[in-house]
């Protein structure tokens, strides 16, 4: 992950990141109407890159699985 420049929300770095992808009890929830997004900029070969990929509710972080679900 030495790849990722920053997230679009300032509050979260990658010790949010790890955190929510080794949590050891999830569930998959469909996404609600009030979340908002945030993209995580990485660096790749073809330039930056913007990797939609997490979602924040009640001031909480999720991986969002595609645009429907997320793991919570």
């Amino acid at each position: 992950m030495d790849n990722i420049l920053f997230f679009s929300d300032d509050n979260y770095d990658m010790t949010h990141l790890k955190e929510i992808i080794n949590a050891s009890k999830f569930s998959i929830n469909p996404i609600s109407s009030e979340h908002e997004s945030i993209i995580i900029y990485m660096d790749s070969e073809e330039g930056v890159y913007e990797w939609n990929c997490l979602i924040k509710i009640d001031n909480k972080i999720y991986l969002k699985i595609d645009n429907k679900y997320y793991i919570k």
